[in-house]
């Protein structure tokens, strides 16, 4: 069995867990049955792990609580059972693991015209009030107190790179031997690879980790799919 995790999508109360009981809790949201004729599980966490060629802080602590816990054995509760349970960190395609992919976490300018909303929108009387500040910042441009010019060029935010695609392209190059693959994420990124998967002849079991509202119910399609199975970890 192959679970793959999309571990950015986690809700923060599992990120903030310990990586085994947040492994246990994951394997015990799985019917008994979906166990039968297997010995081992593998356990594959993606995120945007490479800053540039340097792992990220959480991609070391994440591997630090994975070698603590090696060998994991899992033992399915109410029958006589364990599992061999493999966990690793997402560094490369299964397809070519030797190659790992790197810049996956990339920090990225926001683009201009970020926009905030009048400081009177919010009813704010306040004269020192912070969102005036930063709405002059926004609307000019410009520091009001240093005149900087390009004030909108300071601010980025981190992004993820290649990891949907990773996740994709695993998910139909394992489902070539129609394996079972349980996938964990609420993305909607993934339908496509889901819905390949099943098409080639794999079960997939797919747990939402979050509980929201949907623009459109994707898995409505798949629920008569014998071989489609929803679950979540709430």
């Amino acid at each position: 069995m192959n679970i793959l995790i999309d571990y950015a999508n986690l809700s923060q109360i599992h990120k903030q867990m310990d990586l085994i009981p947040f492994i246990e809790l994951l394997l015990s949201k799985m019917d008994v049955n979906h166990f039968d004729n297997i010995k081992e599980v593998r356990i594959r966490l993606y995120g945007g792990w490479y800053e540039e060629k340097m792992l990220s802080r959480l991609a070391q602590r994440l591997a630090s609580e994975i070698e603590e816990n090696k060998p994991y054995i899992y033992k399915i509760q109410n029958i006589e059972k364990k599992l061999i349970v493999n966990i690793e960190l997402s560094y490369s395609l299964i397809s070519d693991e030797n190659k790992h992919l790197f810049y996956t976490y990339r920090p990225r300018g926001v683009f201009y015209g970020l926009k905030i909303k009048s400081h009177t929108d919010v009813s704010c009387t306040e004269e020192c009030c912070p969102i005036k500040m930063i709405e002059g910042i926004l609307n000019k441009n410009k520091c009001p107190i240093c005149q900087r010019n390009e004030m909108q060029s300071l601010f980025y935010r981190g992004e993820q790179k290649l990891v949907d695609t990773m996740i994709t392209s695993d998910i139909v190059f394992l489902s070539a031997n129609k394996k079972i693959i349980v996938m964990v994420s609420s993305d909607d990124d993934f339908w496509p690879g889901i819905i390949t998967a099943i098409a080639n002849g794999s079960k997939v079991i797919h747990v939402e980790t979050k509980s929201r509202p949907k623009d459109f119910d994707f898995s409505s399609y798949m629920t008569h799919d014998p071989n489609y199975i929803l679950k979540t970890l709430n």
